[in-house]
Parts: structure tokens; C-alpha cells; sequence
């Protein structure tokens, strides 16, 4: 699944590295709300570059919620504000390479999820198994 390049790997990353810094609450509630808006529209038929993490996309959701809600506090700043830079990433239309072109159009969204994904997974898989004892 690698229709990016080198260079496009890289500015993706150094731009979500410097996204991160700049979050703030308001931009945690856009991705709450902004992130499930998106995952309801294409929950029946995910994006096929998206298919291996749909399921963690959405717990990444939770997550967010859980946090702001005050439901779960057991995670730090830093997580949340990782996550949800990844999830203002995948619902921007404005990202590296445009969401609407067929399924390269999806790559640079699951680079910045994958790589969020392995920035929090120690917290994620924490938050995973406290979820599961609901």
C-alpha cells in the first residue's frame, strides 16, 4: 500500500509532528465531533486503505469522548492531543494527497493514523482493556 513517496512520508509526518504542538481543547472537541460525523458516513464501506484500522479508528473516537466527557481520565494530554491531530488529519479534505482521489486518496490519512497509532499504543491498548470491562 505505498503509492507515497519518501519525501511525501516525511512531510507528512514533520507536518503532524507540528500539528500536535498546536492543539488545544477546541480542537479536541471539533475531532470528537467532526470524527464521528465522518466515521457514521462511511462506517457500512470504510475507505479500502483504511480497512486494517478502521476498528481503532473509532475506538481513537471513543476515546476522545470518553476523555472529554470526564469518563476517562486515566491518559494524558499529550495522547489525546496526538489522536485527535490524527483525526483532524483524517477528516480534513486539505490534507498531502486529497481524500476524494480513489484509494491513494486514503494513504496519507492511514500513514498519520498508523503512525498515531504506534505514538500512543501503550495508553490506547490501556484504554482498550479498561473499555472492555464496561
Amino acid at each position: 500500500m505505498s503509492a507515497i513517496t519518501i519525501e511525501e512520508d516525511y512531510k507528512i509526518k514533520k507536518q503532524f509532528e507540528e500539528t500536535i504542538k498546536k492543539i488545544n481543547y477546541k480542537d479536541v472537541i471539533m475531532a470528537l465531533n467532526d470524527g464521528w460525523e465522518k466515521i457514521e458516513k462511511f462506517d457500512d464501506n470504510p475507505p479500502k486503505p483504511l480497512l486494517s484500522i478502521w476498528e481503532d479508528i473509532k475506538i481513537m473516537n471513543l476515546m476522545i469522548k470518553d476523555y472529554t466527557s470526564g469518563f476517562y481520565d486515566e491518559v494524558n494530554w499529550k495522547t489525546i492531543a496526538t489522536i485527535s491531530a490524527a483525526i483532524i488529519y483524517f477528516i480534513s479534505p486539505l490534507d498531502l494527497v486529497p481524500d476524494p482521489i480513489p484509494i491513494i486518496g486514503y494513504l496519507d490519512d492511514f500513514t498519520v493514523l498508523s503512525l498515531t497509532l504506534n505514538i500512543v499504543e501503550e495508553e490506547f491498548n490501556k484504554y482498550k482493556k479498561w473499555r472492555k470491562k464496561l
